[in-house]
């Protein structure tokens, strides 16, 4: 009779970090971009979407080289809106 012991190695954790992306947008309305934002990025984006009305944006994300704030306040900026994040809840105001 023979007794073996298994030993099993202990299962590491990979935690994915996210992907660098890069979006191009072409004269796209402003509540279509902070809709994509905010399902690929899980966070909350709260405007008044009448107040962006006519509003749109033609340039590039790349989140290896911008900040998700940092491209959401460029947009605000150039649309004369404000940008104020609270934890995971992003408001963006006239």
């Amino acid at each position: 009779m023979a007794v073996s012991k298994t030993t099993h190695a202990p299962v590491k954790q990979v935690i994915a970090k996210p992907e660098k992306e890069i979006f191009t947008f072409n004269n796209e309305p402003l509540a279509n971009i902070f809709r994509l934002i905010s399902e690929k990025y899980h966070v909350t984006i709260q405007c008044q979407e009448g107040t962006l009305t006519d509003m749109s944006f033609t340039g590039t994300f790349d989140s290896s080289k911008e900040s998700l704030t940092d491209f959401l306040s460029t947009i605000a900026t150039l649309n004369n809106l404000t940008m104020k994040q609270t934890n995971n809840i992003i408001y963006i105001t006239p």
